[in-house]
């Protein structure tokens, strides 16, 4: 939606950018960027700047970064989940072809330790979309402020101040002393990953604020640019979001002189992200019986 109000090249979404991309997240969000930027007049107009807002240029790293690490952070999750050994470790036959007589022994799977240094990589790129975020935000505000006359509201510029603020607090990496506030008679060791995983919860309902007042700058930037027809002249992928949620609630829509909050803005993307999780779950963990959910598992000779 920065895109479509700063109006400027969008050849950092391009498929010769997509081309150039290092690695495989930025490639998937450029990509991505690109489908909602679908028919889009942006592609045909005359572009207000070669060199985009240095932030908006950014936006593809950034978000890749965040994308990159988020994944990361999911396969280690995944690998705690499914492959935890246990405190003492148990071998036998039916977790290990090398060992022929049950063995136990005191080591363990110091998992925390792992967990705690992908989730605070997370905080640190979820720190920096954040204060992206907010910069594309002041940028639209200080360059547009003038011609409409709703971004001169002080509340559009304490609302993301302190939207950001959480963000940051939120995202600030817990140091590793901390650890020892986890352990037993103090002198166990378990990394503060639990503390970190806190933070990151507290982190989305952060960010969701500071995201309702970008949408609502932007978007009244673009119907200020682009008129009453704004909607159908922006991407496919963003009308929807656009005419029917967002800029009917936007300072566009309002009387400079009536009251306005962002709580439907923020029910309406708090809605959006329960629906997309939702979804996520359904398609992968689909409730089958349990000979096709689960291996059968032979017990004459005890192997799956």
């Amino acid at each position: 939606m920065d895109m479509e109000a700063e109006r400027s090249t969008p050849f950092i979404v391009s498929k010769a950018a997509e081309e150039i991309a290092q690695w495989k997240e930025k490639k998937e969000v450029i990509n991505r960027m690109r489908q909602h930027l679908e028919k889009s007049k942006v592609w045909d107009d005359n572009p207000s700047s070669i060199q985009p807002f240095c932030n908006l240029r950014a936006s593809p790293d950034i978000i890749g970064n965040a994308w990159e690490v988020l994944n990361n952070a999911k396969k280690v999750l995944h690998d705690m989940i499914n492959g935890h050994q246990g405190n003492p470790v148990v071998l036998g036959f039916w977790n290990s072809d090398e060992v022929s007589e049950v063995q136990i022994g005191p080591v363990c799977s110091f998992d925390s330790t792992r967990l705690f240094c992908s989730l605070s990589s997370v905080q640190q790129a979820l720190g920096c979309l954040a204060v992206s975020i907010t910069q594309r935000t002041e940028h639209l505000i200080n360059n547009n402020g003038k011609s409409i006359s709703q971004l001169f509201s002080r509340r559009l510029e304490v609302f993301t101040e302190a939207s950001l603020r959480d963000c940051l607090l939120q995202a600030q990496v817990i140091p590793a002393v901390l650890g020892r506030l986890n352990c037993a008679g103090g002198y166990d060791w378990a990394a503060p990953a639990a503390q970190a995983a806190d933070s990151l919860a507290a982190w989305l309902s952060a960010l969701v604020r500071l995201m309702s007042v970008n949408l609502v700058v932007s978007c009244a930037v673009i119907r200020n640019k682009l008129g009453e027809e704004a909607a159908s002249l922006i991407g496919a992928g963003l009308q929807n979001l656009f005419f029917f949620k967002i800029q009917e609630r936007s300072f566009a829509a309002f009387n400079p002189a009536e009251p306005f909050n962002f709580e439907d803005i923020i029910i309406f993307l708090e809605e959006k992200i329960s629906q997309k999780n939702t979804n996520t779950m359904d398609s992968k963990c689909k409730m089958l019986s349990w000979g096709e959910e689960f291996p059968h598992q032979d017990m004459d000779n005890g192997k799956t």
